[in-house]
C-alpha cells in the first residue's frame, strides 16, 4: 500500500502538501491539488477514511446495537439516524446482534472504545442490560426495551405499549373476536411483554382469550406452526413484526386452514395499504428522528428529559369512510403537474372509497384560465384548479362559497399549514389551497463542497465559495460552472431558465426585481424607479450567457436540464421536486439541497381548488375535497410526488425522508409573496402583471426594446388589460 510519502515523491511535492489535498482542507493551489490526486491514482492510493477522520480530530462514533437489519422497522430506524448524521460530525457504526444475549455481550466487549461518544442499543439483555452497559463512559439511550438505570447519562425512548395492548383489545371488540394469539419476541424484553400483560389484563374482564407465542428473530418459522397445531382455533393474530406476519401467513398458507385469521401486524407507518394484513403503525422515522435528536443533544451538553414515550399511529386505514350511494361521475379541470399525476395513480382508491368515479381533463396554464373563463351553465367542470396568481379574478363569481357546507370544509381548514393559507374569513371560502409550492434555488451540494471546485473558485474570485445569497453572487457562480466561461466547469452551465416563456420568465425575474427595489406601489397604482430596474434587467440578461439558451416552455423542462447534471444551478417552484427522486432519470439524485432564491424573495406559487357554481352535483364534488383533504390520502399524494396543503404531510417525518427538501419548501411558502396587496394597488391583477411583465423581458431580451422603454410598456400592457 502506498504511502503520503511515495505519493509525495511521485508529485514532486511536499509531504504536508499530499496531507492537506488528501484532507481536503482547501489550502493548496489548484495545479499542486491535481499532481498529488494524478500521483495518487498512478500508484493506487486508497484512503483510510477513518484515519483521516481521526488525523482531523473527527473521530467521534455513536454507536447502534440493534437485533436484525431485516426488519423494515429497525432498517427505517437506521436509515432516519444514517440522514441525520450526513449533516453532522458524527459517524453511525452498527452492531446486529439477532437478539442473542452472548452475542450482544461479546459486542459490548469489542465495541467499548474511546471512538465511542454515545451508545444507542435495542438490548436483548433485559434486566442485565444495565450492569453490562456500564463498560460505557459515555451516554446509552434505550430504545423500546425499558432498563432501569438511574444513572445521569442513561436515557430511554420508546413507544407506548400499554397503549398498544388496549389499541388490540379494542379491535378485538370492535370486529367481534374472542380469541387471539398474540405473536412477539421472548417475555424478557419489556417493551412486547407490556403489550401481552395489558392485553391480559383487559382480555379477563371482557371474556376475551389471548395465548402468547415468542420467538427471536432465528426461529419465526417453527413458532408460527405451532400457533396453528396447538388445537385452539384464534380469530386474530398480532404480530409484533413484519417477519412474524409473513411466518404466519406461510403457516396458513401450508395448512389450508379452512377459516383462516386475520393477521394484524406491527409495521412502520406507511401511506399506502399492505396487501393481507391489517397494519397497526409505530412511526419508526418519528422515532429515529427523536431518539438521535436526543442523542445529540445529550453529546451537546443539553439537558434532556431521561424518559421519551411516543404515541403509536394506530389502526390509521379504518377511518377512511366516506358515503358511497349511486353512481357518480365528477368532471375536474386542472393543471398538468406532478400533483395531478398523483391523483391519477389513485383515482382507483377514490372509486373504491366513495363509489364515485373522475374525469380529469390536464391542459397546460394558459389553456387552464382560458377555458376557466369561458364555463357556463352548460359548458363547465365540478371541479377546478386554478393558479393562485388569477383565481380571484376569474372565478370570484363562477365558483361556490364552501363554507355553506358548514362543519366540513371548516374542518379542512384546520387541517391546512398557516403557512399555505391565507384568506379573509369574512369573505365567502370560493377556494382552498391544492398543491401549494414556492420559488426555490436548488443547487449540487456536492459541487459546492468538492475542495478541488472551492480552491479554483477562490482562485478565480479571491473569495470562498458558497451558496449565493445576492443577485451579484448568483451571476458570479453560474458564470464560473460555465463551460464556455471556464473551460475547466464540471457542468455545461451554471444556471437555468425560462427566458422565452412569458409567465414563467416572469416568475423568474420577479427575485431579481423585488430584490432590488425596482417597484413600488404609489396612489393606488405601481411605479417603476428607473435606474433599479434597469439594474435588474441588465443582471437578468447576464444571467442567460450562462444558460443553455433552450427554448423551455415549463419549469419541468428546466427541471429535467438540472436532473441531467448539465447545470450547478436551477431556480424553479417546489412542487417539482419531486423529479429529483427519480433514479432512472436523475443524474443527481441526492446531491442536491435548496433554498431561497438570491436576492432574499420568495414568490408563491400553486394552485387552489374549486366548485363550480354551474356543477349540477356539487356535493359530490365536496365528497372529493373531504377524500382528498383526508391526512391519509394527502400523504400518499406527496408519496407519489405531489404536494399537499395539509400540516400533516409537512410533519410527516417519511415524506421529509423521501423529500429532503420540503423543509425549504414549507420555509419558502410561509414567507413567499405574489403580486400587491389589493389596497396598495387597486384591484391588482397578478396575472395581467405578470402577462406584461414577461411580454416585455421576452422583448427586451431578444434586442427589441431598450431597458428605458421597459417600463412605460408594462403599463402599458397592464391597464390596457384592465
Amino acid at each position: 500500500m502506498p504511502t503520503i510519502k511515495d505519493i509525495a515523491k511521485e508529485a514532486g511535492v511536499s509531504h504536508g502538501t499530499v496531507s492537506n489535498v488528501l484532507n481536503k482542507t482547501g489550502k493548496v493551489s489548484v495545479e499542486k491539488v491535481r499532481l498529488v490526486e494524478e500521483a495518487a491514482k498512478r500508484l493506487g492510493y486508497v484512503p483510510n477514511l477513518q484515519a483521516q477522520r481521526l488525523r482531523l480530530g473527527h473521530g467521534d462514533t455513536i454507536l447502534l446495537f440493534l437485533p436484525t437489519l431485516e426488519n423494515e422497522i429497525y432498517a427505517r430506524f437506521v436509515t432516519v439516524v444514517s440522514a441525520v448524521l450526513r449533516e453532522s460530525e458524527y459517524d453511525l457504526l452498527v452492531r446486529t446482534t439477532s437478539d442473542i444475549e452472548s452475542a450482544e455481550r461479546d459486542l459490548i466487549a469489542e465495541s467499548n472504545g474511546s471512538a465511542i461518544v454515545a451508545v444507542m442499543t435495542f438490548t436483548s439483555l433485559g434486566a442485565d442490560a444495565a450492569e453490562a452497559y456500564g463498560e460505557f463512559p459515555c451516554p446509552v439511550i434505550f430504545l423500546n426495551r425499558r432498563v432501569d438505570a438511574a444513572d445521569g447519562n442513561r436515557l430511554f425512548v420508546g413507544f407506548d405499549y400499554r397503549r398498544t395492548g388496549s389499541d388490540f383489545i379494542s379491535y378485538m371488540k370492535r370486529n367481534g373476536y374472542t380469541r387471539a394469539a398474540l405473536f412477539t419476541s421472548p417475555p424478557r424484553f419489556n417493551d412486547e411483554n407490556t403489550i401481552f400483560a395489558e392485553m391480559k389484563g383487559l382480555a379477563g374482564r371482557e371474556n376475551l382469550s389471548v395465548d402468547l407465542y415468542s420467538s427471536n428473530s432465528n426461529s419465526h418459522m417453527s413458532k408460527a406452526f405451532s400457533v396453528f397445531t396447538s388445537g385452539r382455533p384464534y380469530d386474530v393474530v398480532f404480530a409484533t413484526n413484519m417477519a412474524r406476519a409473513m411466518a404466519i401467513r406461510e403457516a396458513m398458507d401450508t395448512l389450508e386452514l379452512a377459516n383462516p385469521p386475520e393477521i394484524v401486524v406491527i409495521t412502520n407507518r406507511t401511506p399506502f395499504k399492505i396487501p393481507s394484513y391489517t397494519p397497526y403503525e409505530m412511526d419508526f422515522t418519528a422515532f429515529g428522528e427523536t431518539a438521535i435528536g436526543k442523542t445529540l443533544a445529550v453529546l451537546e451538553g443539553e439537558t434532556v428529559e431521561k424518559e421519551t414515550i411516543l404515541g403509536p399511529a394506530g389502526f390509521r386505514f379504518r377511518d377512511r369512510t366516506f358515503s358511497v350511494t349511486k353512481e357518480r361521475t365528477l368532471k375536474f379541470l386542472t393543471l398538468a403537474s406532478p400533483t395531478t399525476r398523483a391523483l391519477q395513480e389513485l383515482l382507483p382508491v377514490f372509486r373504491k372509497d366513495t363509489g364515485i368515479d373522475m374525469n380529469i381533463t390536464s391542459v397546460t396554464y394558459d389553456n387552464l384560465r382560458e377555458q376557466i373563463r369561458i364555463t357556463n351553465d352548460r359548458f363547465f367542470y365540478d371541479l377546478t384548479r386554478m393558479d393562485i396568481a388569477w383565481a380571484e379574478t376569474i372565478g370570484a363569481n363562477k365558483f361556490i362559497d364552501l363554507n355553506s357546507f358548514g362543519a366540513d370544509s371548516s374542518a379542512i381548514v384546520s387541517r391546512l399549514a398557516s403557512s399555505v393559507y391565507r384568506t379573509d374569513e369574512t369573505k365567502p371560502l370560493r377556494f382552498i389551497p391544492f398543491d401549494p409550492s414556492a420559488l426555490l434555488l436548488m443547487y449540487r451540494k456536492d459541487l459546492f463542497s468538492d475542495a478541488l471546485i472551492k480552491r479554483s473558485y477562490y482562485e478565480c474570485n479571491r473569495r470562498n465559495l458558497k451558496v449565493p445569497e445576492t443577485i451579484g453572487e448568483y451571476l458570479e457562480t453560474a458564470r464560473f460552472f460555465t463551460k464556455r466561461e471556464r473551460r475547466e466547469s464540471p457542468t455545461e452551465y451554471g444556471a437555468t431558465s425560462l427566458s422565452s416563456t412569458t409567465l414563467p420568465a416572469a416568475s423568474e425575474f420577479l427575485p431579481f426585481m423585488l430584490s432590488n427595489g425596482s417597484i413600488r406601489p404609489e396612489n393606488g397604482r405601481f411605479a417603476f424607479d428607473r435606474e433599479r430596474m434597469t439594474e435588474a434587467l441588465a443582471s437578468y440578461r447576464e444571467l442567460q450567457k450562462y444558460t443553455s439558451g433552450k427554448a423551455h416552455r415549463w419549469w419541468s423542462d428546466a427541471v429535467r436540464e438540472f436532473v441531467a447534471g448539465e447545470c450547478a444551478m436551477c431556480i424553479t417552484y417546489s412542487n417539482h421536486f419531486s423529479y429529483l427522486s427519480d433514479d432512472e432519470n436523475s443524474f443527481i439524485n441526492g446531491k442536491v439541497a435548496a433554498t431561497t432564491p438570491p436576492g432574499g424573495i420568495s414568490i408563491l406559487g400553486g394552485g387552489v381548488l374549486g366548485i363550480s357554481s354551474f356543477s349540477r352535483q356539487q356535493e359530490t364534488a365536496m365528497e372529493f375535497i373531504r377524500w382528498y383533504y383526508s391526512d391519509e390520502i394527502a400523504n400518499m399524494i406527496v408519496q407519489l410526488g405531489g404536494s399537499s396543503p395539509l400540516k400533516s404531510t409537512f410533519e410527516d417525518p417519511s415524506n421529509r425522508l423521501a423529500f429532503p427538501l420540503m423543509a425549504s419548501s414549507k420555509m419558502n411558502i410561509e414567507k413567499g409573496i405574489r403580486g400587491f396587496d389589493k389596497e396598495a394597488v387597486e384591484n391588482f391583477s397578478i396575472y395581467d402583471f405578470e402577462f406584461a411583465l414577461g411580454t416585455v423581458i421576452r422583448e427586451y431580451l431578444t434586442g427589441n426594446i431598450e431597458a428605458g422603454d421597459t417600463m412605460e410598456m408594462i403599463e402599458e400592457i397592464y391597464y390596457s388589460q384592465r
